[in-house]
């Protein structure tokens, strides 16, 4: 790693880029500036001036990936493949095939011409055929749901929303995961359907808004608005504006239930119970799920939705307990509530695929004609991922790159051992089994290499041979949607892997941890400048991709990932001594992140919660402690020819260089509300503020670095 040079300063274009990267973000006044105390506005003080944007230094580094894939996407298959530094070598007819769908989605995307004369008929379209299965009467529009009579239409209306992967009684935690499934909880290896939690408009965390008389004006006017705008048939504003408030009073009794069922759910835990017994209490069989979802009928929309001819005897439920509560408050609801509410989630899902005044109105879409290249390259994605990321990675990520860093993911993998082995509060037996789970954590370098092999055009080719793209937007999105629900759940057919890729994917710039098979996915889109390039010196490599390789395998040891085993079990496999040591630092860092605050645009202070965020900020200190330690190392048994610096930066010393790099990750351009709005809506990551004030404070070898009077670090567990 690193580029060889007989000079001291690396001259290399990627090494001026980054340098020209960093000297831009840094304060003008950095040298009269105390990094100890004030190390977030030193580094970062130039991105605040120069963007507009909120996002981050990470986000950013999407931009120039979205640019090349639009010059790739622009063109011909013969032209594309010119493209530099774009090197595609023309295989044979599976690759040339696997860029024209690519190409026709995406130009179906740019096509503002035929999205406007669409209008919003595509949308109507589909809420009458959800109509078909069945009907609004509005001569009816008070009649009561009937349990019995209506419980087919409902169940074929939830079925239908769900194959398009609307969600409407299970939803899913995360908007990029695969459907519904997970590792069974006593083996591991099986794969089980998950049922979650019903869906509603407003989130589990944003409960508290359904109280708020702004924001419940709000929404009834945006539902009132979409439902008349795509009713089956004609309603006026009075009866829209009615049925939106019963949709949001039923909204409001389903986390009501769900409040009360996860209350009773804990207080009938024991803590000092293995977490396998309650574990257990959660796989439920498809004769108790009909049992416990009459109405609803979970069990139903499992069958309809697991592969053909795949029977389980088995899925996983959340929280049983739920479920009695939620077919009460189904069966006392007006008819049209319930019909309106599986309309309405299509509309929320499918807006933004049509263009509608209507829509653009009440702030549910509508603005599709308006797509920019950008849009169209995330809904590209959408439905065709693996195939546009083998495009990317053939344009932008080399062998080296890959090696590279494969080589750092290994590095740091090592020294999390190492620092593992010399703890002194962890009881030989548990660090025995934390050294085993960290060897045989899979490290998923770039791209996946099975369902499907990214790098194979004939494996992707037949991955996506089900999925027709035409030429019309709103079709595409939802065969996408829908094929993406057919491909994992067919996960439900082989065990647990640890090369499967699911919250991140080859575009993304982002990592993780995946608890459920202990591996971690470090995708190409992170793995590029300024964060990364084989021609950096080390400490940029180390103090760029690998603090966030090195925070992704401390997820393992986190207050969450060190519930599973190495094997991916949840169970007490820490003994009693170790586990209270490991809370007594944790709570260091809870309180630590309390403390840290922001003053919001109305002038009050907002304080962060640091045992929301607890997770994070572990994996934080954690994996800047390894990175940098395994740099230490790698650093001394290379020539000094290999530890260069970069051009303007040279008052720096490599050691303070390194966090530089670091917290040039977490600079972002948030104002004053955004900031006071990220730090309210009790989000697992902490502020990116707080992240660099965090590793300053927690880092031994930062304070050494930057010479602060106290060298001990504020919090340290790893």
């Amino acid at each position: 790693m690193g580029q060889f040079q007989s000079t001291e300063v690396c001259t290399t274009p990627a090494c001026i880029q980054t340098a020209s990267h960093l000297l831009g973000n840094l304060a003008p006044h950095w040298r009269d500036m105390d990094p100890c105390t004030n190390f977030d506005e030193m580094v970062c003080y130039g991105f605040n001036q120069h963007f507009d944007d909120p996002d981050n230094g990470v986000d950013l580094a999407a931009k120039p990936n979205y640019r090349l894939l639009r010059e790739i996407l622009s063109r011909p298959y013969e032209e594309a493949k010119n493209v530099k530094p774009y090197i595609l070598s023309r295989r044979d007819n599976a690759d040339e095939h696997n860029f024209e769908m690519l190409r026709r989605s995406y130009e179906a995307c740019m096509d503002t011409t035929a999205i406007s004369k669409a209008g919003i008929k595509p949308l109507q379209d589909a809420i009458a055929r959800l109509n078909e299965q069945w009907p609004v009467e509005m001569k009816s529009v008070d009649e009561p749901f009937d349990p019995v009579g209506d419980k087919a239409g409902l169940q074929a209306v939830t079925i239908a929303l769900e194959k398009l992967n609307i969600r409407t009684w299970s939803t899913k935690t995360h908007p990029i995961a695969r459907y519904n499934r997970m590792a069974d909880p006593v083996n591991p290896k099986l794969q089980r359907f998950l049922i979650y939690v019903p869906d509603t408009t407003l989130s589990i965390a944003e409960a508290s808004l359904y109280e708020d008389d702004d924001t419940v004006a709000l929404l009834e006017a945006r539902i009132a608005g979409a439902l008349a705008a795509v009713f089956p048939e004609k309603i006026d504003e009075r009866t829209a504006r009615s049925i939106a408030s019963d949709i949001l009073a039923l909204e409001t009794e389903l986390l009501s239930q769900l409040v009360e069922a996860d209350a009773a759910q804990k207080a009938a835990e024991d803590p000092k119970e293995d977490p396998q017994v309650r574990l257990k209490k959660t796989v439920v069989s498809m004769e108790d799920l009909a049992a416990l979802t009459p109405t609803i009928g979970l069990d139903a929309i499992v069958s309809a939705l697991v592969p053909e001819g795949h029977k389980p005897e088995a899925v996983r439920v959340l929280l049983p307990g739920l479920w009695p509560g939620v077919e009460e408050v189904v069966n006392k609801q007006r008819k049209i509530v319930l019909q309106s509410w599986l309309f309405w989630k299509m509309v929320h899902a499918m807006g933004s695929y049509v263009e509608s005044a209507e829509l653009k109105a009440v702030g549910v879409g509508g603005e599709a004609a308006s797509n920019e290249y950008g849009a169209c390259i995330d809904h590209v994605d959408s439905s065709l991922r693996w195939t546009l990321g083998h495009f990317f990675v053939e344009a932008s990520y080399n062998n080296l790159t890959r090696s590279t860093a494969t080589k750092l993911a290994v590095n740091i993998r090592e020294e999390m051992k190492e620092h593992v082995n010399k703890l002194t509060w962890m009881s030989e037996p548990t660090k025995k089994r934390t050294l085993k789970k960290l060897e045989r954590m899979a490290l998923n370098i770039g791209y996946p290499e099975e369902e499907p092999n990214a790098a194979s055009p004939d494996s992707l080719a037949a991955f996506y041979s089900g999925l027709n793209i035409t030429d019309s937007y709103f079709d595409n999105a939802a065969a996408g949607r829908g094929y993406q629900v057919v491909t994992d759940m067919k996960g439900l057919l082989r065990p647990t892997s640890q090369k499967e890729w699911t919250l991140v994917h080859t575009l993304i710039t982002n990592a993780q941890y995946e608890s459920n098979s202990n591996s971690i996915l470090i995708p190409a889109g992170v793995s590029k400048l300024p964060m990364f390039h084989p021609d950096l010196p080390q400490w940029a490599l180390y103090g760029g991709l690998g603090a966030i390789i090195g925070h992704e395998i401390t997820h393992g040891l986190d207050s969450r990932g060190k519930t599973k085993d190495e094997n991916a079990l949840e169970t007490n496999w820490w003994d009693d001594k170790t586990d209270e040591e490991y809370n007594k630092r944790a709570q260091c860092f809870a309180k630590q992140f309390s403390e840290f605050s922001v003053v919001g645009a109305d002038g009050k202070r907002y304080s962060g919660d640091g045992n929301v965020t607890l997770a994070e900020s572990i994996s934080d200190a954690g994996g800047l402690a390894v990175a940098y330690d395994a740099w230490a190392k790698e650093r001394k048994s290379m020539p000094k020819t290999w530890d260069q610096s970069l051009p303007g930066l040279e008052e720096f010393s490599h050691e303070q260089l390194f966090f530089v790099t670091y917290a040039n990750n977490w600079c972002n351009a948030y104002g004053a509300a955004k900031k006071a709005q990220v730090v309210r809506s009790s989000g697992q990551h902490p502020l990116d503020q707080f992240r660099i004030l965090g590793g300053a404070e927690n880092s031994r070898a930062f304070r050494e670095a930057f010479k602060c009077p106290k060298k001990e670090p504020r919090c340290e567990i790893f």
